[in-house]
């Protein structure tokens, strides 16, 4: 489901389900949102995700079980910034176009005021180009920056 409100991508479900069929990673477990009308939590997990073309490289998800969802993802607006976007309801297709042709995109955690949220940090042309800009720093490096 996409969801232009959402500040972060939700897997509806339990992490273990993200590990087994995605080789997510946790981070952190209990992590405190806000949505779906008020305080939630859910288990911070690190995935790399493939969706119509574009390629998020660590991205960060939360994993929580939501009573009476019926999808099992939400797509948030910040997986598809910089992006133009349409759902072709006669072929049942998401379309999306970079413009830029840089279909690796990278999300960062944010956690001001006590508010996580997700951000759009960049994007790269290939996988192989992020990796060679990134490889003398770590992870927790890239987001302290």
């Amino acid at each position: 489901m996409i969801d232009t409100g959402s500040l972060f991508p939700i897997w509806n479900g339990i992490g273990e389900d993200l590990e087994h069929s995605f080789n997510a990673k946790l981070q952190k477990r209990d992590v405190a949102f806000r949505g779906f009308g008020g305080e939630a939590k859910g288990d911070l997990y690190r995935v790399n995700f493939e969706m119509n073309g574009l390629y998020y490289v660590d991205m960060p998800i939360i994993a929580s079980e939501l009573e009476g969802a019926n999808w099992n993802m939400i797509v948030s607006a910040t997986m598809l910034d910089g992006t133009t976007y349409e759902i072709d309801t006669v072929n049942k297709r998401l379309n999306i176009d970079t413009k830029d042709n840089q279909p690796v995109r990278i999300l960062r955690l944010s956690d001001d005021d006590d508010k996580l949220s997700i951000y759009f940090a960049g994007a790269y042309t290939t996988v192989a180009g992020y990796e060679q800009k990134n490889a003398k720093c770590s992870i927790q490096d890239i987001e302290a920056n």
